[in-house]
């Protein structure tokens, strides 16, 4: 495992919609990345950021 890699229960342990709409999804990777400074809720303005960068298409 690469150190910013989870264990796949970082995902399934979650009540996250996509357990009732695709029960047989199967995580392949789970990935934590550092956003000093943000909280929950603030990945939409993160993907403005990466885009506003040239990171997103």
């Amino acid at each position: 495992m690469r150190s910013n890699q989870l264990p796949a229960t970082e995902h399934t342990s979650r009540p996250w919609r996509i357990h009732e709409i695709a029960p047989d999804f199967e995580v392949e990777d789970v990935w934590a990345y550092r956003t000093p400074g943000a909280g929950p809720d603030d990945f939409p303005i993160m993907l403005a950021a990466l885009r506003v960068a040239g990171g997103l298409n």
